[in-house]
């Protein structure tokens, strides 16, 4: 969810009010510290290994949510 959300913030159209709960969701992962855990790899398509574990909060998971929610706020 996080990935399709991501990419089509980054085409530069606005969210529609249909997204709300897709965009809800990505925010319920967020953890009490403010970071989003990795849950997948997605290791066929990334040429390296990411740093965290599984289930561990991920700094470019968090990095990729926050960029997402931040777009999303200033268009819905």
């Amino acid at each position: 969810m996080l990935r399709a959300l991501d990419y089509f913030g980054s085409t530069g159209e606005r969210f529609e009010p249909a997204m709300a709960e897709a965009l809800a969701l990505v925010s319920s992962k967020q953890d009490a510290t403010g970071r989003w855990p990795l849950e997948r790899t997605h290791e066929e398509a990334l040429p390296l290994p990411f740093p965290e574990a599984l289930s561990e909060p991920s700094r470019w998971m968090t990095l990729r949510a926050l960029c997402v929610t931040r777009r999303a706020a200033h268009c819905l």
